[in-house]
């Protein structure tokens, strides 16, 4: 299956937030749910809070608080999702 994530830097008022978009998770990853994933990547990845948040034409977007592209890409490497499925953007 074929998906393509994206991982943005956005700002919300006077924080930066990290922004994961079009992940689909599917047999070929380690994590079975989206709730599960969003756990990992508050707890173990970036150490910081997170959401997730139902969008009906993006679909599942998650949100963490701050600059974390560097550490959710490896993490997401290691789970199973090919590197040119990834696609990073935004600067500081």
């Amino acid at each position: 299956m074929h998906q393509q994530i994206t991982i943005s830097l956005a700002r919300s008022r006077s924080k930066w937030q990290t922004v994961i978009q079009g992940i689909v998770l599917s047999m070929d990853t380690t994590v079975e749910t989206e709730k599960e994933l969003l756990q990992k990547l508050k707890k173990k990845v970036c150490s910081s809070n997170g959401h997730l948040v139902k969008d009906p034409v993006q679909g599942t977007v998650y949100v963490m608080q701050g600059d974390h592209r560097d550490s959710i890409k490896a993490y997401l490497l290691k789970i199973g999702i090919p590197r040119e499925n990834i696609i990073e953007s935004g600067t500081k």
